[in-house]
């Protein structure tokens, strides 16, 4: 595919790049809450913070997906209806651990016991299981289908829906996650979007502070 094709083409890369997002965060919260020592509510509310922001970041991905990627492929393509069936599923089962964590959450990070911390972490475990089982799968699946059947402005619905969902801060906090491994390809796909000053805010601010924040998250970790 040359390059002026490619532009006319969904850019399914920028899905995969936020997909590490997920697989890195959730996969080192469990070890995160299990490091948090009895009665250490300071450090609690840290990682209960992050895991919080951690919680709606996926809620907002998965419904913009509901809503603008599933019901378009199954208009378009058929013969692969019970995979998209699949995936509304296997939402469905993130969705239904989210709340179950979103309860856990306060009464551990007001008393971080090492029962309750257990427990949290047992959920996050779930759901990062039960997450890269999807992703994986979406990746292998679904994303050859949105290149081909989607529109570049189909496709960046799912941008704008996250866009409108968010805070300020929780966007810019959550592209710094999405940039955190990026490569410079990658890193170009998100930022070629920002106007010149938002950019250079995150790039002198946002992306800075991050950073620190993530330095300090995963001390021992």
């Amino acid at each position: 595919m040359d390059a002026d094709s490619a532009s006319d083409r969904p850019l399914i890369q920028q899905m995969v790049v936020i997909h590490r997002v997920f697989r890195r965060e959730f996969g080192l919260l469990p070890a995160l809450i299990r490091g948090v020592a009895a009665d250490d509510v300071e450090r609690a509310k840290v990682v209960a913070d992050h895991a919080t922001h951690l919680l709606r970041f996926v809620h907002v991905h998965h419904s913009g997906e509901d809503e603008f990627l599933w019901p378009v492929l199954l208009e378009r393509v058929e013969v692969e209806a019970d995979l998209i069936r699949r995936m509304e599923d296997q939402h469905r089962h993130v969705a239904a651990l989210l709340p179950r964590a979103q309860e856990q959450l306060p009464g551990w990070a007001a008393q971080p016991s090492p029962e309750r911390g257990e427990e949290l972490a047992a959920t996050f475990e779930d759901i990062a299981s039960v997450l890269g089982g999807h992703l994986g799968e979406e990746e292998e699946q679904i994303l050859p289908l949105v290149e081909t059947h989607l529109s570049v402005d189909e496709w960046a619905r799912l941008g704008q829906h996250a866009t409108g969902s968010m805070s300020p801060p929780d966007l810019m906090a959550t592209l710094a996650a999405i940039l955190e491994e990026a490569d410079d390809d990658e890193r170009a796909m998100f930022t070629a979007v920002l106007p010149p000053p938002v950019l250079t805010m995150f790039i002198e601010q946002a992306e800075p502070a991050y950073r620190k924040q993530m330095r300090q998250l995963r001390v021992g970790v």
